[in-house]
């Protein structure tokens, strides 16, 4: 079978109905997503204890010295090491980006959603340092403005690993 030949209008009239289709379902699905309807997709990441921290916003891995007690600025979570604890975990914000941590206790990371940012006690700071259960989650907001559920933490010798996943885009925040 033969296919008519198009013009080049044609084309170029064809590709701009694509760019605007794609355009128009991004749009719906980013929306879908911040209604609840769509869950967000869990990433899991694992971090050495105290030695790299995850900017939630990009997934970036890095480390969080860039010299002497100095911190690299875009970061939101490092995992710190309490020796004292059965579960040695320790969520840290970076503070000096403004980065607040909440905790949900007793609550499954497959059941939280964008409904429970609302009466989220968000903290800065050191008071924001959350060492919580198995069954607990951190709600986070990041130096962007977007909030993050993070939970499942594994550890396994000096690591650990984490799931998280973006429940409020920076968007449509207030």
């Amino acid at each position: 079978m033969c296919l008519p030949r198009t013009s080049r209008a044609q084309r170029r009239e064809a590709m701009k109905v694509k760019r605007l289709t794609s355009a128009a379902l991004a749009t719906l699905f980013a929306a879908a997503v911040h209604a609840g309807d769509v869950p967000s997709e869990v990433r899991t990441q694992t971090l050495a204890f105290e030695l790299q921290c995850l900017d939630l916003d990009t997934g970036i891995v890095s480390m969080p010295c860039v010299g002497p007690l100095e911190f690299e600025p875009r970061w939101d979570i490092v995992i710190a090491y309490h020796s004292e604890r059965s579960r040695h975990a320790v969520v840290s914000g970076n503070a000096s980006s403004g980065v607040a941590i909440a905790t949900l206790e007793d609550r499954a990371f497959e059941q939280v959603g964008p409904q429970d940012v609302d009466g989220a006690d968000f903290r800065v700071g050191r008071a924001a340092l959350r060492s919580a259960g198995p069954d607990s989650v951190y709600l986070i907001r990041t130096d962007r403005g977007a909030i993050y559920k993070l939970g499942r933490l594994a550890e396994a010798g000096s690591s650990v690993s984490v799931d998280y996943a973006l429940l409020v885009p920076r968007e449509s925040q207030d």
